[in-house]
């Protein structure tokens, strides 16, 4: 089984490979590539293919061949916008998941968005949108 470790970074992105066999991880690649602060994602991809080798990693990941598993080690963490249906269970579930993972909350939300808060995500543009819960009408 092939594993690849993603981390981004405040300046850089840092991608490596893995093997397993066993309870044996074998290193088999890694790089390290300039974050793209502008377009997380951009940089986020730019390194798997590198690390992978290949020109597009999403079909590896996507047919199960390749595991992964991402961190961020960037000063302040990411900006997550959190989303939760309901302020006491699924949001604050949003809050701590976005914490214990290092990021810092840009905003936070429950219930159904209106147009105000749709702007205002659009104006200050979050790295990650976290949703969670989900009951009937939890997708408004």
């Amino acid at each position: 089984m092939q594993i690849v470790s993603v981390d981004i970074g405040s300046t850089w992105t840092k991608a490596a490979l893995f093997t397993r066999e066993g309870d044996a991880l074998t290193l088999v690649n890694h790089v390290l590539t300039p974050t793209t602060t502008h377009h997380l994602a951009k940089g986020f991809f730019s390194s798997l293919d590198q690390v992978l080798n290949v020109d597009n990693a999403l079909p590896l990941l996507n047919s199960g061949e390749v595991a992964l598993k991402y961190s961020s080690s960037a000063k302040g963490g990411l900006a997550v916008a959190a989303m939760g249906l309901v302020p006491s269970i699924t949001l604050e579930t949003a809050k701590v998941t976005a914490h214990s993972a290092g990021a810092k909350i840009a905003q936070y939300y429950a219930y159904k968005l209106n147009r105000r808060d749709i702007q205002a995500l659009e104006e200050t543009q979050p790295d990650i949108l976290l949703f969670t819960g989900g009951t009937d009408g939890g997708e408004e």
